[in-house]
C-alpha cells in the first residue's frame, strides 16, 4: 500500500495507521466534537473504543449521535441540537455512506439558525455506485 496525503481544498489521509493520529488532526481545528456513528460494526471492530480512547487521552471533548443506520429528519434535528449544545468545534462522520451524509448534513444545520423540512417528489430513482 502507497500512504498518502491529498488537499484540493479538502484533505484526504491515506494510511493504514491514519487513524491513531486522528485526535491530532482533530486538534487543528479545535477540541470539541460531535461524531455521528453506525451501527454495531464500529464496535466489533474495535472502531469505536480507538476513537473514543484518544479523545479521552488528549482532552477532546466529545458528544456522541449514535446507531444511525438509517438517516432521518428526527436524527437529524437531534443531532443538530446536541452538536449546538456542546458548541461543536467538528463533526466526525465514522463509519459508511450514511453517517457520512448525516455529519454533512448536521454541519450545515448547525451553522444556520432555521432548518427548512423540503419534501420533492422524484418520479423515479437514479442509481448511485459507490466504492469504498
Amino acid at each position: 500500500m502507497l500512504n498518502f496525503i491529498y488537499q484540493i481544498p479538502m484533505k484526504i489521509i491515506f494510511s493504514k495507521e491514519t487513524i491513531h493520529d486522528l485526535s491530532k488532526e482533530v486538534r487543528r481545528y479545535g477540541k470539541k466534537v460531535f461524531m455521528v456513528y453506525g451501527g454495531h460494526s464500529s464496535f466489533e471492530i474495535g472502531l469505536y473504543e480507538i476513537i473514543t480512547r484518544q479523545f479521552k487521552d488528549t482532552g477532546i471533548v466529545y458528544q456522541e449521535l449514535g446507531h444511525v443506520t438509517e438517516p432521518s429528519l428526527s436524527l437529524l434535528y437531534q443531532g443538530i441540537k446536541k452538536a449546538r449544545v456542546l458548541q461543536a468545534d467538528l463533526i466526525l462522520g465514522v463509519g459508511g455512506g450514511g453517517r457520512i451524509d448525516m455529519a454533512k448534513v448536521i454541519a450545515v444545520g448547525v451553522r444556520w439558525t432555521a432548518i427548512v423540512r423540503l419534501i420533492v417528489w422524484i418520479p423515479e430513482n437514479m442509481v448511485v455506485l459507490v466504492v469504498l
